[in-house]
């Protein structure tokens, strides 16, 4: 029987549209040659409606899931007009703040640790823009917020036992070798290995999100 990994987020998880296939670029590559890639992605989620769907990712019976939520509650902080919009489609119970985003993380990993799947890893926000050291207010506190929001997602993955994937760590790092140069591409873990540490119920980090050499 082949072994199911659920991905549990928002956009970038989702990828429809012009959004980079996350799922499509992991379900081509051979060493994942039996394994079901769930997809449990949608669009403009904040963690708060992750976690609302999370009996659906449960009730799939994955071995593992991947959690990268984050970039949405962000953007509803900083984009007035976005803001309207989720407050209108998405209707969430309370204004979007840090501590509702890190009660609804660490509510996501114990619901998944309390069933049947084996083992979760939580991935912090992909970088929202590619200036990480702009003076522009704006993108500065776009910058301080998605720092501030990983910082959230790994200290709920060590304190909750869960695995961490340092995804902006990784793709800031990138961007500031090749500053104001678009990525043509994101690589990420080739196999979706989990540290063993993790099925064990302890936390460790996983493989960094390693993106591809910018186009010039």
């Amino acid at each position: 029987m082949s072994r199911a990994v659920a991905f549990l987020g928002s956009s970038t998880i989702h990828s429809k549209g012009q959004t980079y296939d996350v799922i499509g670029d992991l379900r081509a590559r051979p060493a994942n040659v039996g394994r079901r890639l769930l997809n449990f992605g949608r669009g403009g989620d904040l963690a708060y409606d992750a976690l609302q769907r999370l009996p659906e990712v449960i009730r799939a019976n994955p071995a593992e899931v991947v959690v990268l939520v984050g970039g949405d509650d962000v953007l509803f902080l900083t984009f007035p007009k976005l803001r309207r919009f989720l407050t209108l489609t998405k209707r969430p119970p309370r204004e979007p703040a840090p501590d509702w985003f890190e009660q609804c993380v660490r509510d996501i990993v114990r619901q998944i640790k309390a069933g049947p799947t084996a083992a979760i890893a939580l991935c912090s926000l992909g970088p929202i823009g590619e200036a990480p050291t702009s003076v522009d207010p704006f993108q500065r506190e776009l910058n301080r917020l998605v720092a501030a929001y990983s910082s959230v997602v790994e200290r709920v993955a060590g304190e909750e036992g869960a695995t961490y994937i340092p995804f902006f760590e990784h793709l800031r790092d990138q961007i500031a070798l090749t500053p104001g140069q678009a990525f043509s591409e994101i690589k990420i873990p080739p196999t979706l290995a989990l540290p063993r540490g993790a099925r064990e119920g302890t936390s460790g980090r996983g493989d960094p999100v390693a993106p591809s050499r910018p186009r010039s």
